[in-house]
């Protein structure tokens, strides 16, 4: 199960190689998009299988990198919140990347 996710899947969503800094409207664009809420929905539709692994600790192993874990803290931080709001879950999870499991 765990097999059909890869850290570089995380990490190429959170920081896309897309030029967005290339230009000062698609960059401010990009930011508005992420920082307004508009990215929930995505996120859920895309992480939450993903991020639910995580949090039963099916990617503990991604810790065995630096590149890894950073994708395993944003996995159980950002994911947390669209797939389980602000409440006990979700901050759970989000206790779990700050002690850095793994």
């Amino acid at each position: 199960m765990t097999d059909e996710f890869r850290p570089e899947e995380v990490l190429d969503f959170w920081f896309p190689e897309n030029g967005h800094w290339e230009n000062r409207d698609r960059h401010e664009a990009f930011w508005d998009e992420r920082m307004q809420g508009g990215m929930d929905a995505v996120i859920c539709a895309r992480f939450a299988p993903l991020t639910e692994a995580a949090a039963k600790g099916l990617l503990d192993h991604w810790a065995d990198t630096p590149r890894g874990r950073l994708a395993l803290l944003i996995a159980l931080d950002q994911g947390s919140v669209p797939a389980h709001g602000v409440g006990g879950r979700a901050r759970s999870l989000r206790r779990s990347a700050a002690r850095g499991r793994g």
